[in-house]
């Protein structure tokens, strides 16, 4: 997809939800030629701005520039006709390793599971969202995938992860199945990935296009002592909660 890049389109460019956006910008040099400039859009909605070009060697190369709007339009374009001279000359920019302002971060699993706890778990979620997190990546998640570089994790690892917490058995609940803490466990497991792809920590979650299965619907019924005991305590409780809970029942709804 090709656009005349504005700063206005930038800021309202909307996101796909089910895949990421490349927008080749269409502005040309006074020769006629085009830099290489692209605006990337996530399905999350982080936008950033990267460079791609064929070097010396006929290879193609993506040079990674930043997030939008810490870097404007007409900085990523600047930047761009940096780097066209330079390939020109025979450089290859994406080649060199970049020079750090500061400490890098690494690429370790569980320091930037540690960067994602500070910046988004405990920042923008509830403490019982918190917590909840929190657990299911420290029983089921870290276990897995400690020691791992996020950069090397596939979507072959995430079919592994998930087929181990079904092979895993609660003890304390036996007749449960993991099914649902599966699926609860995959879905912060995403929304991590997708945050590492807004850091621009990798360029695409591993998480994409892996279908999300439903977890098997339950099975569980009361047997007659304990509709038994359900009714006799019931039958204590203050009006309306007895009669509402007893009509539950009945019903066959969902307590």
């Amino acid at each position: 997809m090709r656009q005349q890049l504005t700063d206005r389109y930038v800021e309202n460019k909307r996101p796909d939800s089910k895949k990421r956006l490349e927008i080749a910008d269409g502005y040309r040099l006074t020769n006629g030629r085009r830099l290489g400039l692209y605006l990337i859009v996530q399905p999350s909605g982080h936008k950033s701005f990267s460079i791609r070009y064929v070097n010396k060697n006929k290879k193609s190369r993506k040079f990674t520039l930043g997030s939008y709007p810490e870097w404007s339009l007409s900085d990523a374009r600047a930047k761009a006709k940096e780097i066209w001279f330079e390939v020109k000359k025979g450089g290859d920019p994406a080649a060199k390793p970049a020079t750090p302002t500061t400490e890098p971060v690494s690429d370790l699993y569980e320091t930037v599971l540690d960067e994602f706890y500070k910046l988004h778990v405990d920042e923008k979620t509830k403490p019982s969202t918190a917590l909840t997190t929190k657990d299911r990546f420290k029983n089921h998640v870290t276990p897995v995938w400690k020691g791992r570089k996020i950069s090397e994790i596939t979507q072959k690892d995430i079919k592994a992860l998930r087929k181990s917490i079904l092979e895993k058995r609660d003890d304390t609940k036996p007749n449960r199945p993991m099914d649902t803490t599966a699926k609860r466990t995959m879905e912060v497991v995403s929304k991590f990935l997708n945050w590492c792809v807004e850091q621009l920590l990798i360029d695409e979650s591993p998480y994409k296009n892996i279908s999300t299965e439903k977890p098997d619907p339950r099975k569980r019924v009361l047997n007659e002592n304990e509709i038994r005991w359900f009714w006799r305590a019931t039958g204590t409780l203050d009006y309306p909660f007895g009669s509402d809970f007893r009509l539950l029942l009945l019903t066959g709804q969902r307590l």
